[in-house]
């Protein structure tokens, strides 16, 4: 028996007066989940597909950043890496953030996650040849 079949015949079994407790115990299901369907039921009895599964995907999509907003973190992470020993983390764009006076103030976690997005929290490349810079002990 399919899960949907299921659900219908506790319901209707409830319907025609059986107990919970006996129902859930001959279908092997809690209690719980009986009183559920049977909710389900009585929210909108005239619905045609009350038994089957709701999607579980969130109602409410959690707040975007504005695409405004992303293109500025990237142009100062831009402009920080131009500048010569200038920070160019997370910390230090939302401190040219809220220096620019730039509102919503981004979150730090928000920041590099939109730094990760467009690729540009891969390492730097290091220099390799010893030769290019004199060491200063000679």
């Amino acid at each position: 028996m399919k899960a949907y079949q299921q659900r219908q015949e506790a319901v209707s079994r409830y319907l025609q007066g059986e107990k919970v407790a006996p129902i859930a115990r001959s279908m092997g299901k809690s209690r719980k989940w009986v009183h559920y369907w049977i909710k389900r039921y009585k929210s909108n009895p005239h619905a045609a597909n009350w038994f089957e599964d709701e999607s579980k995907a969130p109602k409410k999509v959690n707040s975007t950043l504005a695409t405004e907003t992303a293109h500025q973190i990237l142009f100062i992470r831009n402009e920080l890496m131009n500048e010569k020993m200038a920070q160019i983390g997370a910390i230090s764009i939302q401190y040219e953030c809220e220096r620019r006076g730039i509102k919503p103030l981004p979150a730090v976690w928000t920041i590099n996650r939109i730094i990760a997005k467009h690729g540009l929290n891969k390492q730097l490349p290091v220099h390799k040849n010893p030769k290019e810079y004199p060491s200063p002990l000679h």
